[in-house]
Order: structure tokens, then C-alpha cells, then sequence
């Protein structure tokens, strides 16, 4: 749409109204969505809570989408290409992983239940 509007293919005034419907539907979809989830299952119990939700069904729109959309084109690109995905190494550094900082060993017994063996 960008190439198209900067070599004269496109209007100015048609591109705005093709991202006000994308926009405005993707919003429309992520407020449905949460409207749905409210009537059926009543899981916020403050209206705060789904105030905040709302707020960010309403600013998932404006940015964050089209960022996803752009990191996926470019995974796709890289799949077809055949590089590789380079995640790195990963190490865990929560206070429950073996032989993390704090951790401490506890040594217990089976549960004996009687009239069992």
C-alpha cells in the first residue's frame, strides 16, 4: 500500500479509509471478543479490570498488530530463504531450577499409607 501510494498508483484519501476499516475492524473483533468472554464467564469482578482490558483491545490496534504482522512477514521471508532461527542459548534462572542461588535441598520420605504396601 506504501509502494503503491509513493509511485501514484493509490489515493491518499482511499488509503486512509482502507486503514480506518482494517483498523476499526480489528478493533471491533478484540472488543466482540472481550464482550463475549465478560457475558459468558464473568471472570472480572471489578470494573476496573475490564476497563483496563477494553483500553488495551481498543491500543492492540494502533501499532502493536502491524508490528506482529511486519515480524512475521520477515519470518517468512527467512523460512523461505532457509536461515535458521538463532535463539541463543537459554538458561533458567529461577529460585527452583537445580542448583540455583537459595535453593534449598529437602530430603523426606514416602507417605506410608496403612494397609498398603
Amino acid at each position: 500500500m506504501i509502494v503503491g501510494l509513493a509511485l501514484g498508483w493509490v489515493d491518499l484519501q482511499v488509503m486512509g479509509i482502507f486503514l480506518f476499516v482494517a483498523i476499526g475492524f480489528g478493533t471491533l473483533l478484540s472488543v466482540m471478543g472481550l464482550v463475549l468472554e465478560e457475558m459468558s464467564f464473568k471472570v472480572y469482578s471489578r470494573a476496573g479490570q475490564a476497563l483496563k482490558l477494553f483500553a488495551a483491545a481498543l491500543l492492540e490496534n494502533l501499532g502493536f498488530r502491524q508490528m506482529m504482522s511486519v515480524f512475521r512477514l520477515i519470518g517468512i521471508f527467512q523460512w523461505l530463504f532457509g536461515r535458521k532461527p538463532k535463539w541463543g542459548e537459554m538458561q533458567r534462572q529461577a529460585p527452583w531450577s537445580p542448583g540455583a542461588a537459595g535453593t534449598v535441598e529437602i530430603e523426606s520420605e514416602p507417605i506410608r499409607i496403612p494397609g498398603r504396601v
